[in-house]
């Protein structure tokens, strides 16, 4: 018999009820996350129905069509599915669909919206120094500072604002010596005090801490995305959990925060009566990506697929779908003959849907390491293109011109193209497992430490990802890189704690500036370490196969549509076979025999 639940509440439905059920596999599917779904069907208009949905029959009942959470599907005292039922129109019946293991309206808004962690710091001002307790700002810093090393929900790379040249300066080219710490604010997001190992600047009368834009990792997205209902985070583990995505705005952000919020970038401040705590959201940095895009876009990054579970989800790689030797026998459930044809292959589109700007036939100099392009001596003509082999990029070093003729020599580099992308192909189309994510930018850019009761400023040099925008514009959708914790600068600063000099580095590879292997996961697609090797190669060749393909009626009962795993591989006639979609009609006391489309598993 069937039954609909509504938060433990019966649903009336009509004596003749087809509710039509379909399963798709989302292991075949590049463009968006399906989930179990019925066709339309219409609930009669009964006191209790019209109670239950908050009487959809009334002029004033916009808010009666919507998602109801809760939703429960039996046939017996099986329970079958779990979702949610949404509410379309009311004429003379309640019109409505089922959509099992949702992702709710809550789960498509914007990453700024959704909930995630609070960050509250008190408002104790007995001290007004940055290292005491008694002053609220030091349990920001005590935030802040471990990132460089644990594996906290964020981290604060340095990344460096494109094009801003250092302020205050009538010649660009000046060697600056003052206004350190605002060159901190204008040029750079989460600037390092590298001399020091700290995010305090410089200065000892009273520090400032530097301006942080926390970049959370992937594996903290998805814990606020599924809010308990993931089985196993991918991004938790292994090599994916150093995944960071980038955050590059804030409502508060301004040119004052050095001088007025002692460089602390806060969604309230106690001060003044404004709120009653010090705090701020992680998710108020974020892009306006729906967390549910970006979410399906980091799955294809990772060649990954997300299956309804009960209440939750599953995620596995396509890779372990395709080698698991789990198998269950269908053979007993087939009812009538079986048409069988064969499924064209496919070619498999890679590479990253933003732009990222490749490297054409080049012949010139080679170097292994961009440490070893930094060292690289520019010829009399005043500049040279170099192609570094570790992080696959091609630069151009050039000699900058200077504003005095007695100043030492200073170098700019750009960096003209990478290998992050994949190989050029005449294929355009076919199966499109492009996430539409954008890897960071690397630049090689001055750092500096500032005394300003001896040397003034001195310059460093380090690796740095580049970002082009404004702070003060929310972006569509955050770039993604490696973050590597603490790594080796170019230059050592008098006085510092080490040499080379340390710094909080995020790259799209798994390279430093001094030719270091970070691990074993590079976000280029191509190479031993890429994204091909690394998740894709086994899908990209099951995709490019032929295939069987067949279509039949298969008897499935109650228990069968409850334990329904479509990551498993199903025997049929001496051959496996991935569920590809179902098609099952429930009535009142009756499963109907269902209409299963079957794809080659094992090639």
């Amino acid at each position: 018999m069937l039954k609909m639940l509504l938060k433990g509440v019966p649903v009336n439905y009509p004596p003749d009820i087809s509710l039509n059920l379909i399963y798709e596999n989302p292991f075949f599917f590049n463009d968006r996350i399906p989930s179990n779904h019925s066709l339309n069907f219409v609930l009669p208009p009964t006191n209790h129905n019209l109670k239950l949905f908050n009487r959809p029959d009334r002029m004033n009942s916009f808010n009666s069509f919507k998602e109801y959470d809760g939703f429960e599907i039996y046939f017996g005292t099986v329970r079958i599915l779990s979702g949610v039922l949404v509410v379309q129109e009311f004429e003379r019946d309640i019109k409505c669909f089922f959509r099992g293991s949702v992702i709710t309206d809550g789960m498509r808004s914007p990453l700024f919206q959704l909930p995630m962690t609070y960050y509250g710091f008190g408002t104790d001002t007995s001290s007004n120094n940055l290292f005491s307790p008694d002053f609220w700002a030091s349990g920001y810093r005590e935030l802040i500072q471990p990132t460089l090393f644990n594996n906290s929900d964020f981290c604060a790379p340095v990344m460096r604002i494109a094009g801003e040249p250092w302020p205050y300066l009538n010649n660009p080219n000046e060697i600056p010596k003052s206004a350190g710490n605002f060159a901190t604010l204008k040029q750079y997001i989460n600037f390092f005090n590298a001399r020091e190992e700290q995010y305090v600047l410089f200065g000892s009368s009273s520090p400032v801490h530097t301006v942080v834009f926390p970049f959370p990792r992937a594996r903290y997205i998805f814990e606020a995305f599924f809010d308990g209902r993931l089985d196993v985070n991918p991004f938790a583990s292994g090599e994916l959990q150093k995944i960071v995505l980038s955050s590059t705005y804030h409502p508060r952000y301004n040119e004052s925060l050095l001088s007025i919020r002692r460089g602390i970038l806060l969604d309230g401040y106690s001060s003044g009566g404004e709120a009653p705590d010090n705090f701020f959201y992680l998710n108020s940095f974020l892009p306006s990506l729906p967390g549910n895009e970006l979410v399906r876009e980091l799955l294809k990054l990772v060649a990954a697929t997300m299956f309804p579970s009960g209440n939750g989800f599953r995620i596995r790689t396509n890779a372990d779908i395709l080698a698991d030797t789990d198998v269950v026998n269908w053979d007993a459930k087939r009812i009538n003959r079986l048409a069988i044809s064969k499924r064209e292959g496919q070619s498999y589109a890679y590479g990253y849907g933003q732009a990222t700007p490749g490297i054409e036939e080049f012949d010139g100099v080679e170097v292994d390491s961009v440490l070893e392009l930094f060292n690289y001596q520019v010829p009399s003509e005043g500049e040279i293109d170099v192609y570094v082999r570790d992080t696959k990029e091609l630069w151009t070093k050039r000699l900058r011109e200077k504003a005095d003729p007695a100043d030492p020599q200073r170098f700019l580099f750009e960096l003209k193209g990478s290998g992050l992308g994949a190989a050029p192909s005449e294929d355009a189309g076919g199966f499109d497992m492009k996430p539409n994510l954008e890897p960071v930018r690397m630049g090689i850019h001055e750092y500096w430490h500032e005394d300003s009761n001896s040397n003034g400023i001195e310059l460093g040099s380090w690796y740095v990802p580049e970002f082009t925008g404004n702070r003060l514009t929310r972006p569509e959708r955050p770039q993604i890189g490696l973050f590597h914790g603490a790594r080796e600068s170019f230059s050592t600063l008098t006085g510092s704690q080490s040499s080379p000099n340390l710094y909080p580095l995020m790259t799209p590879h798994n390279y430093d500036a001094h030719g270091n292997r970070l691990g074993d996961l590079s976000l280029e697609w191509e190479g031993p370490d890429g994204l091909l090797a690394n998740f894709h190669s086994a899908y990209r060749d099951y995709i490019a196969a032929e295939k069987r393909f067949i279509r039949g009626l298969f008897l499935l009962n109650a228990l069968d549509l409850k334990n329904m795993n479509l990551s498993r591989k199903v025997y049929l006639r001496g051959m496996n076979f991935f569920i590809e979609r179902i098609n099952i009609t429930i009535r009142q006391k009756k499963i109907e025999p269902a209409q299963v489309d079957l794809v080659q598993a094992d090639l």
